[in-house]
C-alpha cells in the first residue's frame, strides 16, 4: 500500500463514500453510487427463526428468533484508476476491519468481504499510462448482528464531519457535558460515588465498570431501581487497593490486589472471579445514573461501554 500522502484527499459526503479500516473509499478515486437509480439497505440483521414440527400436531412450534449476520452491498464508480490504485484497493479490502458509512459516521460494523469484489471497466490511455473507467461491486458481511459506536467517539461533540448537519439530529447522540438544573455534569466521569452514563444506541448496552476499594467491603452497584452486590475479601498487606472489574456481558467480576501511586496502577496479585448477588443490569437507551458504594472516590474509577445499533 502506498503512503497516505500519495493517495487522494479524503472527501466525506452522504451516500458517496465509506471508510474500511484506516482508509476512505475517496482516497482511491472511488465514488459510491446507486444501482438502478436506487440504493439498497437491509433495515435489520439477518433473522433466523427456531422452529420444530411435531408429528400429529398441526402447525409449527416457534422457539424464538436470533439475529445472525449483517450484509452490505456497495456499488462504486471510478473514472481514473491506475494500476497502482488497483493494487492498493486489493490490499485495502483484505482482512477484517471496521466499516463506517459517511451518512452514519457514528456507527461501525466489523466486516470482512463476503465474496470476491468484481471490476467492470474500459481502459484508456492518458499520458502514456493505462487508465481504468468503470464500476466496482463489493459485498461485506459482519458476523456481529449489531453496529457499535466508534472508539472514543460516543458523543456529538466528538464529530467534526463535513456533513455533520445532515445526520446529527437523527443520530440521537448527546453532548458530553450537560446541565441538570444549574449543575454541570459530564457523562462517564465519576462524581464521588456516582456517574451519569448515556446510551445513544438502539438497544441496551453492556459495560465494564472498574472501581477501587481500600478494604474488604460489600460493593453495591445501583442504577435507577435495580442493583447487585459483591462481597469483597480483605486486601493484602502489601497493596493499597482492591480492584473490582465488573463485566455485565459475562455476568461476573474480576478482583485483584493493586497498588496505586501517583496515578500508576500496579497489579500485586492474579485476578479472582467474583460472582454477583443477582443478575447484573445493562445500560438502557438514554440517560442513566449509576451509584457505586464504598469505593475510593480519589481512585481512577471508570466505566467503559459501547452503543449497539440495529
Amino acid at each position: 500500500m502506498r503512503s497516505i500522502e500519495k493517495l487522494r484527499p479524503v472527501r466525506y459526503d452522504d451516500l458517496t463514500g465509506f471508510k474500511f479500516g484506516d482508509y476512505h473509499s475517496s482516497q482511491f478515486g472511488l465514488i459510491r453510487v446507486s444501482n438502478g437509480s436506487r440504493y439498497n439497505e437491509y433495515l435489520l440483521p439477518t433473522l433466523k427463526n427456531t422452529t420444530t414440527d411435531v408429528p400429529g400436531m398441526e402447525g409449527t412450534l416457534y422457539f424464538g428468533t436470533q439475529k445472525t449476520t449483517r450484509s452490505f452491498q456497495v456499488d462504486m464508480a471510478f473514472d481514473s484508476l491506475t494500476e497502482e490504485d488497483i493494487r492498493d484497493i486489493r490490499e485495502w479490502l483484505t482482512g477484517a476491519h471496521s466499516l463506517i458509512f459517511d451518512e452514519r459516521p457514528y456507527i461501525q460494523y466489523m466486516c470482512i468481504l463476503n465474496s470476491a469484489p468484481q471490476l467492470k471497466y474500459l481502459t484508456f490511455e492518458e499520458n502514456g499510462e493505462r487508465i481504468y473507467k468503470g464500476e466496482l461491486s463489493v459485498s461485506f458481511v459482519s458476523y456481529l448482528p449489531y453496529g457499535y459506536s466508534i472508539d472514543k467517539k460516543k458523543f456529538i461533540d466528538d464529530f467534526l464531519d463535513e456533513n455533520f448537519e445532515e445526520w446529527s439530529n437523527a443520530s440521537h447522540l448527546a453532548y458530553k457535558n450537560f446541565y441538570e438544573g444549574e449543575t454541570l455534569h459530564t457523562y462517564d466521569k465519576f462524581e464521588g460515588n456516582n456517574v451519569y452514563v448515556y446510551n445513544g444506541g438502539d438497544i441496551e448496552a453492556d459495560y465494564v465498570l472498574t472501581c477501587y476499594f481500600t478494604e474488604g467491603v460489600t460493593a453495591k452497584v445501583s442504577m435507577n431501581d435495580v442493583s447487585y452486590e459483591f462481597s469483597l475479601r480483605a486486601k493484602s498487606a502489601n497493596s493499597t487497593h482492591l480492584e473490582l472489574s465488573v463485566n455485565s456481558k459475562l455476568q461476573y467480576a474480576r478482583c485483584r490486589d493493586v497498588s496505586i501511586a501517583n496515578g500508576v496502577i500496579t497489579g500485586i496479585s492474579d485476578y479472582e472471579i467474583v460472582l454477583p448477588s443477582t443478575e447484573m443490569f445493562k445500560i438502557p437507551v438514554g440517560q442513566s445514573f449509576i451509584t457505586c458504594t464504598n469505593i475510593d472516590t480519589s481512585a481512577p474509577n471508570v466505566i467503559d461501554y459501547k452503543y449497539r445499533f440495529l
